[in-house]
């Protein structure tokens, strides 16, 4: 469990952080709660990694990869469990490549702008966040259309 102030006096090894604390925290969660209104196109049983999870690891990744989906699905794993936690996943791995193809051919780049540009506006997120929306946007709409071209 978590160390309080008393064990850390008491046993002096407990004072070292593990690690800091995530400083984009807020806005993750804010991108979560906002990406909590796109219908999930998965049906129910099949889900294994919440859709806000992926979406906010997607736009974070974004900000250090390129926007493609073998490089988003690497990010994601290279990880630590601390920041997949952040990142609103409720087990300790993000999405393997073939899930997060699957999730991301089917979603709808409208709804995901839509929440994207709400979340931009309303939650005051930072302008390499509302960057790392477009790029994502980009490739939701790229994925999909590839999808809609083999059909």
């Amino acid at each position: 469990g978590q160390a309080t102030i008393r064990d850390v006096l008491l046993f002096p090894q407990m004072r070292t952080l593990p690690s800091a604390p995530n400083p984009r925290l807020a806005e993750m969660r804010a991108m979560a709660w906002y990406f909590e209104a796109i219908p999930d196109p998965r049906r129910e049983s099949s889900i294994t990694h919440p859709l806000p999870a992926i979406l906010t690891m997607m736009v974070f990744a974004a900000l250090e990869v390129d926007s493609n989906l073998r490089s988003i699905c690497e990010w994601g794993r290279r990880q630590a469990p601390s920041m997949v936690r952040d990142l609103g996943f409720t087990n300790s791995k993000t999405p393997s490549l073939v899930a997060l193809r699957n999730v991301v051919r089917r979603l709808d780049g409208g709804e995901f702008s839509e929440a994207a540009t709400q979340a931009r506006l309303n939650a005051g997120v930072s302008d390499d966040i509302a960057e790392a929306f477009y790029k994502v946007a980009r490739l939701i709409n790229r994925e999909s259309y590839q999808v809609e071209q083999k059909g």
